[in-house]
């Protein structure tokens, strides 16, 4: 991305000396190109809710149009322009300023919305647009297309810029995974009486109206709870299960080194957190078992053995 930048600053340095030389001949990309005459083949379009102001070509260069204005000394001219393009997180981005308002687009969408399809809103956000080489430098309207955040992830996976992990787990993780969704689970109050079963996760996550991940998660271990419910694997005779209880600041903690050997306790939460400046919430979800350490320590909740020493 550097090396695009240094290219396209060396090129407007360098304009009036090659502002007639085919782009033909210069390994550049279009946007880089400042010159008001047509490259080859290039049609410009007006662009929707911009006339008299903006027009765009099918190469994915943006031009300024010529346009008279007043202001505090009475009536000036604009001369039309191409307008310089800069190299954003989401591909080439410009501004427009109309009125004296100044309005950042994204080139890609510009195009896509003249000269294919009219998207609803230039900013929204639900839909994408995708470059057919993944190179976002490159607007030509026929390397452009519209996907949706599912088709997204498909088109990056498709074309390797994004690799699925799921093949590095064990295969006892793989089965577990592909078998967990379909399991009957049930649910419990969070003092562990029995509710009811559901034939699977998703069945439970629709009737609740809840995500099927937070289920899933609290069935792990990592939560304990979700929607104000306990949840378990389902049993041929259901029956309560112990309660939910939230580590207190008062509760008696010990801290571990990483190697499990036990190293002082404290008398609450507050108490750790006061002494070894550790945050309080990250002790606590080590409690909850969310996460594995807190300041570089294991924390759990002291038992009979540790307090008596």
């Amino acid at each position: 991305m550097k090396n695009l930048k240094k290219k396209a600053d060396f090129f407007w340095m360098k304009k009036k000396e090659i502002i007639n030389t085919s782009m033909n001949n210069i390994d550049l990309y279009p946007y880089q190109n400042l010159s008001l005459s047509d490259m080859e083949e290039e049609i410009w379009k007006e662009v929707f809710g911009y006339e008299g102001y903006l027009s765009v070509s099918n190469k994915g260069r943006v031009k300024s149009l010529a346009r008279s204005y007043t202001n505090g000394r009475g009536f000036s001219f604009k001369e039309e322009r191409i307008l310089r393009q800069k190299i954003g997180k989401d591909g080439l981005t410009f501004v427009i300023s109309v009125d004296g308002i100044r309005h950042n687009h994204i080139t890609a969408r510009i195009v896509y919305s003249t000269f294919i399809k009219s998207l609803p809103d230039f900013k929204k956000k639900q839909l994408f647009i995708l470059h057919k080489d993944n190179d976002n430098l490159n607007n030509n309207v026929d390397n452009l297309f519209l996907a949706n955040r599912s088709q997204v992830m498909k088109h990056y996976f498709k074309s390797g810029i994004i690799t699925p992990n799921f093949h590095t787990h064990s295969e006892e993780a793989k089965k577990n995974f592909r078998t967990s969704r379909y399991k009957p689970v049930s649910q419990y109050t969070l003092e562990g009486k029995y509710l009811r079963t559901y034939k699977n996760i998703k069945e439970a996550a629709v009737h609740l109206g809840i995500s099927p991940s937070s289920i899933s998660v609290a069935l792990q271990g990592k939560t304990g709870y979700a929607k104000g419910y306990l949840w378990g694997e389902a049993k041929e005779e259901p029956s309560d299960i112990p309660p939910f209880i939230m580590p207190s600041l008062g509760t008696v903690i010990s801290k571990y080194d990483k190697s499990g050997k036990h190293i002082s306790n404290f008398e609450s939460i507050r108490q750790a957190e006061r002494i070894t400046g550790v945050n309080r919430n990250c002790i606590r979800k080590c409690l909850l078992g969310k996460r594995l350490t807190a300041g570089g320590y294991i924390w759990k909740e002291a038992d009979k053995k540790t307090t008596e020493q």
